[in-house]
């Protein structure tokens, strides 16, 4: 078999149909669509580069038929190959892959195989330290682990901030999430009615944002019963396009995110840019530099308890307001492309490594005998 002749170029290797839209807010989808718009304009001279758009997994005869297409093609040749969503395995001389969060380890039988191509590139890429963490407490080693955080979109930096609310009737309480279980929105609508008597000098209104999820059902129920016994109005508003998002969340006056586990947690960054804010669970697992101007709950009551604080003016002032949104705006797609090709040349500079993935398995075996 004639020796491959590699050269310099990098590919990007996106799923995203070409029809995608940037309305689609999910955090993966935009991750990959700001680094394909991105990167290329920071690459000069002999790091060319080619965008591979793939139809996103899942997407049927699109999908294999485009994957075989990109095995079969050119896109097999390059010297450093990044993978945006998962390693599709081409024969590159090196290859990246940016992992979000390591929920897929324990999921279905092709979430699991999925994540386990993860660890068959030869460096990957976090989104958090707290996934680069778990990474290398899985085996992979730590010198081939890069963290980059994501970003928030332009508007959220570009976009006037609103007056201060005058004479509002009422106080409201934002979350945008979907509705899945380490979510855990059921038990915070669930406690909001112990509470309906002693919401401050304003009605608290919980306005709840999401495309639904497993739990929706039975979190409308709970809201429902809620309701029938008089407590403060919960409402759901559905879907939010990304053209809706920054108006979405200036309507708040508070944010809460009660998941229990996130890669990354961008609604709260989004919601700090805005000078919102934002209350958690103190045993979630969010990364630190995502929770750093949080305030954090003991549990769901202590949640409302603090929503009580933040709405009697004793919990937030002008400074704290300040430094959270100057923090949270450091936060940009620009930094991320930047920082992701500044990784790519560190790589790219060196005698490519032989692939990690049997001394992966090693270190995992190791781990599972624990």
């Amino acid at each position: 078999m004639p020796t491959k002749n590699y050269d310099s170029k990098l590919t990007l290797i996106s799923f995203l149909k070409k029809d995608y839209s940037v309305a689609d807010n999910r955090s993966v989808n935009r991750y990959m669509y700001e680094m394909s718009e991105r990167i290329p304009s920071l690459l000069q001279g002999a790091e060319r580069t080619t965008i591979n758009p793939l139809a996103r997994l899942g997407g049927g005869k699109s999908f294999a038929g485009n994957l075989l297409s990109f095995w079969l093609g050119n896109g097999a040749e390059y010297g450093c190959a990044h993978n945006f969503y998962f390693n599709v395995g081409v024969r590159a001389k090196v290859k990246i892959t940016t992992v979000y969060d390591i929920r897929e380890f324990g999921g279905t039988p092709i979430e699991a195989w999925a994540a386990r191509q993860w660890l068959k590139s030869d460096y990957l890429i976090a989104i958090s330290t707290q996934t680069a963490d778990e990474l290398v407490a899985r085996g992979y080693p730590r010198e081939r682990v890069f963290t980059v955080n994501i970003g928030i979109n332009d508007e959220f930096l570009t976009t006037p901030l609103p007056k201060k609310k005058k004479n509002s009737k009422s106080w409201n309480v934002g979350c945008i999430s979907s509705f899945e279980k380490n979510k855990n929105i059921l038990p915070i609508v669930e406690t909001i009615p112990a509470y309906n008597i002693y919401m401050g000098t304003k009605p608290m209104v919980f306005r709840f944002y999401g495309p639904g999820g497993t739990e929706e059902k039975a979190i409308r129920r709970a809201a429902e019963s809620a309701l029938l016994l008089q407590d403060p109005p919960i409402i759901f508003g559905g879907f939010v396009p990304q053209d809706r998002m920054v108006a979405t969340y200036d309507s708040f006056d508070a944010f809460i995110f009660p998941s229990l586990y996130e890669g990354f947690g961008m609604p709260i960054i989004e919601a700090q840019a805005r000078g919102i804010p934002v209350v958690i669970l103190k045993r979630a697992k969010i990364p630190n530099e995502v929770r750093k101007f949080c305030f954090e709950a003991e549990d769901e009551k202590d949640m409302v308890g603090i929503l009580m604080g933040l709405e009697a003016g004793e919990l937030f002032d002008a400074e704290r307001r300040r430094a959270q949104m100057d923090y949270a705006r450091t936060f940009t797609w620009d930094r991320c492309a930047r920082q992701t090709v500044g990784i790519y040349r560190k790589i790219m500079a060196k005698s490519p490594y032989k692939n990690t993935y049997q001394e992966w398995k090693h270190a995992q075996e190791c781990y599972n005998e624990r």
